[in-house]
C-alpha cells in the first residue's frame, strides 16, 4: 500500500520494488504454497544485508513479480477548511521497547506532523484504557486467543474516543498529514486489490493498519458494538482484523443481502469460515455518515 503521504512493507502479494528487500508476514509466505493463483510469483531468499538474523526469523525475499497494483500519484482530496479528523497519531506496540526496525517509521510520523498528539499505546496501557472507559468490553478482551486481537480491536477504541489516525508500526509517514484531515470525517483505505482478488475473491477488503476518523464516529461505534459477536471466529482476519472491518462496513452501509451472499459462497467454495455469515444475520437498513 502505498501514496504521496505514506507507505508500508510491500508483502508477498504485492509484488517488485527494485533494490528493496521486503519480508513477508507468515501468512503472506504460505499463500505461495497452497494458492495456484500465486504459485507462479517468483520468489529469491536473499541474505539480510546487515549480516544479522530477522528480528521476526523470516529470511528476507525479493519478487520478480512487477506490481499488480500502481501506486497512487495524484493528490489526495482536500479542502480550505477547518481539520475534520482531530491532529492525533494513535500507534501501539507490546512494550514501550519499539524494535530498531521500526523506529525510523515512528519517527517520521512525528518529524513531519510535529504539532500532532502522539498517543503510545502498551499491552498494559491498552487494557487500563479498556477497564477505565469501556468496563463491559473486559472480560470478551481478557478473553481473546491472541494479542492480535487485542491490537485491532483497541485502534477502533482509540479512534472512537479521541479521533485521529491509527497506524500500524511497519507505515512510513512521507509528508505531513494536515491536508488529508480536512475533507472527510472518516478514511478507511482497501488493502491492495490482489489480497482481496487472490487470497479471498471477494471484491475488495479494508484495511484496518492505517485509518482516520472524528471522534464519535458511528461507524466505529458500530464495529465496536459488534466485537463480541466476532469473538470466537476461527480466522484471525474475522475476528477483529480486515474481515472483521469490511464485513462491518457492509452492513453499516446496507449493502444488498445478494452481495453478501455472493462474497460468503466464494469463501465458502474455498472451504473456509468467514465472518460474512454474521453480517448475512445482522443487516440493517443505516444512512453512512461520511
Amino acid at each position: 500500500m502505498a501514496n504521496k503521504y505514506w507507505k508500508t512493507s510491500v508483502s508477498l502479494l504485492t509484488a517488485k520494488i527494485p533494490n528493496t528487500q521486503v519480508r513477508p508476514s507468515t501468512d503472506d509466505a504460505q499463500l505461495d504454497k497452497k494458492d495456484p493463483n500465486i504459485s507462479q510469483i517468483s520468489v529469491k531468499v536473499k541474505q539480510n544485508p546487515s549480516g544479522s538474523a530477522p528480528t521476526s526469523g523470516l529470511p528476507y525475499f525479493e519478487l520478480d513479480q512487477p506490481y499488480f497494483e500502481p501506486e497512487v500519484m495524484y493528490e489526495f482530496p482536500t479542502s480550505s477548511s477547518s481539520p475534520r479528523i482531530p491532529h492525533i497519531i494513535h500507534q501501539t506496540y507490546k512494550t514501550e521497547a519499539i524494535p530498531m526496525d521500526f523506529q525510523k517509521n515512528v519517527q517520521s510520523f512525528i518529524r513531519f506532523n510535529p504539532n500532532w498528539k502522539y498517543m503510545f499505546w502498551t499491552d498494559e496501557t491498552a487494557r487500563q484504557f479498556i477497564q477505565a472507559m469501556y468496563p463491559d468490553f473486559l472480560v470478551v478482551w481478557d478473553n481473546y486467543r491472541n494479542n492480535v486481537n487485542k491490537a485491532d480491536a483497541l485502534r477502533y477504541f482509540v479512534l472512537y474516543e479521541f479521533g485521529g489516525i491509527y497506524a500500524d508500526l511497519d507505515f512510513e509517514c512521507l509528508r505531513p498529514l494536515d491536508p488529508v484531515t480536512r475533507k472527510y470525517a472518516a478514511i478507511f483505505p482497501l488493502e491492495p486489490f490482489e489480497h482481496s482478488a487472490l487470497r479471498y475473491e471477494i471484491p475488495f477488503l479494508l484495511n484496518n493498519a492505517i485509518m482516520m476518523s472524528r471522534p464519535r464516529h458511528p461507524f466505529l461505534k458500530h464495529m465496536i458494538d459488534n466485537l463480541s459477536a466476532f469473538q470466537a471466529l476461527w480466522e484471525q482476519l474475522d475476528v477483529a482484523g480486515p474481515c472483521f472491518v469490511t464485513t462491518n462496513f457492509m452492513s453499516y452501509n446496507n449493502f444488498t443481502a445478494e452481495l453478501g451472499q455472493q462474497l460468503e459462497h466464494a469463501r465458502r467454495d474455498r472451504g473456509e469460515s468467514h465472518s460474512l455469515k454474521i453480517f448475512l444475520k445482522t443487516q440493517k437498513n443505516r444512512q453512512a455518515e461520511w
